[in-house]
C-alpha cells in the first residue's frame, strides 16, 4: 500500500482526535478553577472597612438611651412592690408602741436617705437625655455623608434621619414610654448600616434585639397584635445570622435555639411576666456573639 493511501485511509481517525484534542484544550483554558467564585466573594468581604467611630457612637448612645430607660422602668417596678409591702408591715403593726424615740428618730433618718436614693434611681434625668441627643445629631451629622460614600440608599438615611427627629420630639416632650419606644425604633436601623463593613457578630443579631424589646414594651401595655410578625422576625433574623458565622459557637447557638423556642410559647401564651424572663435570657445569649 502506497503512502498516499495510507494517510487517505487514517485522515478521519487522525481529524477526530485532532477535533477532540482541541475541544479539551479549549476547556481546560475556560474552566474557573473549583471554589474561585467564593473566593472572589470572600475577597470582597475582606476588603470592607471597618465601621466608622461615628456609626459606633450612635449605636452605643442609642443602646445605652434603651438600657437606662428599662432600668428606671425596673427600679420603679421594685419600689412600688417594696412600698406595698411596707404599707402592708406597717398596717400589720399600726397597733404596736415604740417607746424609744431616739431609736425611732435613726430610723427615719435611714428612711429618708433610702428614699432619697430610691428617688434618683427611678427618675429620669431629662437634662442628660437631652445633652445625649443633641451628640446623637452631631454624630450623624458626621456620619450620613460617610454613609452615603459607603452606599447607604437615599431611603433608609432619610427614614434614620426622621426617626432620630421623631426621638427628638419625644425626649423634649418628656414621655419615658414615648421615648423607649422611639428609640427601640431607631435601634431597628443599626444592622443596615453595619451590613455595609466588617463585622464579627452579625448585624441581624442587634435585629433580634430590637424584635424581642417591641414584644416586650408592646406587652406591658397588653398589645398583643403585632406578636406574630414580630416573632416571625426573630426566627428570620436568627436563620440569617447562623448562615453568616465564619466560625460558629455551636454550644451557644443551641442555647440561643432553645431560648428563641421558649421565648416564643410564652409569649404566645401571653404569660407577660415569664415573656420578660425568657427574653432578657434570649437577649443576654445575643450579647455573647463574638
Amino acid at each position: 500500500m502506497t503512502r498516499k493511501k495510507i494517510i487517505y485511509k487514517f485522515f478521519p481517525i487522525i481529524l477526530i482526535i485532532i477535533i477532540i484534542f482541541s475541544i479539551t484544550s479549549c476547556k481546560s483554558v475556560n474552566k474557573r478553577p473549583s471554589g474561585q467564585k467564593d473566593n472572589i466573594g470572600s475577597k470582597q468581604s475582606e476588603q470592607k472597612k471597618q465601621p466608622p467611630k461615628s456609626l459606633s457612637s450612635l449605636e452605643n448612645s442609642t443602646k445605652k438611651m434603651i438600657e437606662d430607660l428599662e432600668n428606671i422602668k425596673k427600679n420603679k417596678q421594685n419600689k412600688n412592690e417594696k412600698d406595698r409591702e411596707k404599707k402592708q408591715s406597717e398596717e400589720s403593726q399600726s397597733n404596736e408602741k415604740n417607746d424609744e424615740q431616739n431609736t425611732k428618730g435613726e430610723k427615719q433618718t435611714k428612711e429618708n436617705t433610702s428614699n432619697k436614693t430610691a428617688s434618683k434611681e427611678t427618675q429620669i434625668n431629662w437634662e442628660v437625655f437631652d445633652k445625649n441627643i443633641q451628640e446623637m445629631h452631631k454624630k450623624w451629622n458626621e456620619y450620613e455623608v460617610q454613609a452615603k460614600e459607603d452606599g447607604a440608599d437615599s431611603q433608609l438615611i432619610n427614614a434614620f434621619k426622621s426617626q432620630l427627629n421623631l426621638l427628638t420630639e419625644k425626649i423634649m416632650g418628656k414621655n419615658e414610654y414615648e421615648v423607649l419606644v422611639e428609640a427601640n425604633n431607631l435601634y431597628k436601623y443599626f444592622p443596615q448600616f453595619l451590613n455595609l463593613y466588617k463585622h464579627n457578630a452579625p448585624p441581624e443579631t442587634l435585629e433580634i434585639k430590637y424584635y424581642a424589646r417591641q414584644i416586650l414594651i408592646d406587652a406591658e401595655k397588653n398589645s398583643w397584635e403585632n406578636t406574630n410578625i414580630l416573632l416571625d422576625g426573630i426566627k428570620k433574623s436568627w436563620a440569617t445570622a447562623k448562615s453568616r458565622m465564619e466560625k460558629p459557637d455551636k454550644t451557644l447557638n443551641k442555647m440561643i435555639d432553645f431560648a428563641i423556642e421558649d421565648f416564643i410559647k410564652v409569649t404566645n401564651e401571653k404569660k407577660l411576666e415569664l415573656a420578660k424572663l425568657k427574653g432578657q435570657i434570649l437577649m443576654d445569649n445575643i450579647d455573647k456573639i463574638k
